[in-house]
């Protein structure tokens, strides 16, 4: 998605059996600086949710905003 002045955010999701137990792992990537990060939660929604979150709190404490 587009985060303003041309800066997009993409992000994806994936699967993964973990022990016992189904998780998804959630990748967010800032195309502008190429600042990535994941989050492993038991739904899809909740690990994309989790990684833009961390995402913009990094970008927000490198003042990359």
């Amino acid at each position: 998605f587009d985060r303003g002045d041309g800066k997009t955010v993409s992000w994806s999701f994936t699967g993964k059996l973990m022990g016992i137990k189904w998780k998804y792992i959630g990748i967010c990537v800032d195309q502008a600086t190429g600042t990535t990060t994941t989050s492993v939660r038991n739904s899809r929604d909740g690990s994309v949710e989790h990684c833009l979150r961390d995402l913009f709190q990094k970008l927000g404490a490198r003042q990359e905003l």
